[in-house]
C-alpha cells in the first residue's frame, strides 16, 4: 500500500473482536482498540477513562485517542465501530486515490433493527450526502494531521461535528465505489 493506515475502534463489544482481528490482519493496519478500564479481555487494548456523564461513549473514546496517542501526521486514520466490516479490497480502493480526507459509501444491511433503528438505505459518497443523517464517522478517512485538529461532539450524533469540521475546512475526494459494511456483526441486519 502506498499510505500507512490507523483503524480506531472504540469497543464495548469484545465479542466482536475475533472477526474485526481477522478481517483487519492481513491487510496490515495499525488497529487501535479503545476500551474503558472495566472491561476485561486476554489483551491490551488502549484503555482510556470512563466518558463524562451525557457523553456518547464512541466519541468519547475517539476524542480521548486524539488527544492522547502519537498520531502520523501523514498516516490515514479511520473510524471502525466494533460491530462493523470492510468490504473486500476496500483499502485497495482507497489506496488508490490521493487526498487528505476522503468520504466512502456504506451498505446498512437487509433488515431494520430494533436497536437502534437505523434504515437499509446506502449512505453514498457524494456532495449532496454531505449532510447531518446522510453520513457515518466510518465514512471518513482523514490524515494524521487534520485528525489532531478535530473533535467528536458529545452526542451520538456527535461524529457530524466531527466532519463537518473536517470538510469546512479541507475539500472532500469522494470514492463512491468503496464501502464500510454497516452493523455487519449485528444479529438480524444482514442476509449472510
Amino acid at each position: 500500500m502506498r499510505h500507512a493506515y490507523h483503524v480506531l475502534t472504540p469497543c464495548t463489544r469484545p465479542e466482536n473482536l475475533p472477526a474485526l482481528e481477522k478481517m483487519l490482519t492481513p491487510i496490515n493496519v495499525k488497529w487501535h482498540v479503545i476500551m474503558n478500564e472495566g472491561i476485561i479481555v486476554d489483551f491490551n487494548p488502549l484503555r482510556c477513562p470512563p466518558k463524562p456523564e451525557k457523553w456518547n461513549g464512541g466519541c468519547w473514546a475517539i476524542n480521548w485517542y486524539i488527544l492522547n496517542a502519537e498520531i502520523e501526521a501523514g498516516a490515514r486514520y479511520l473510524v471502525l465501530p466494533d460491530d462493523d466490516f470492510y468490504e473486500p479490497w476496500f483499502f485497495d480502493k482507497i489506496d488508490a486515490v490521493d487526498g487528505s480526507v476522503l468520504i466512502v459509501s456504506m451498505k446498512r444491511g437487509n433488515h431494520t433493527t430494533p436497536d437502534p433503528g437505523y434504515g437499509t438505505d446506502t449512505l453514498v459518497a457524494s456532495k449532496e450526502n454531505l449532510a447531518h443523517g446522510k453520513i457515518g464517522a466510518e465514512q471518513i478517512v482523514v490524515t494524521g494531521d487534520i485528525l489532531r485538529d478535530h473533535r467528536y461532539g458529545r452526542a451520538a450524533d456527535g461524529d457530524w461535528d466531527f466532519i463537518s469540521s473536517v470538510t469546512a475546512f479541507h475539500d472532500p475526494v469522494f470514492v463512491p465505489d468503496a464501502f464500510v459494511w454497516f452493523n455487519f456483526l449485528e444479529l438480524g441486519r444482514w442476509d449472510k
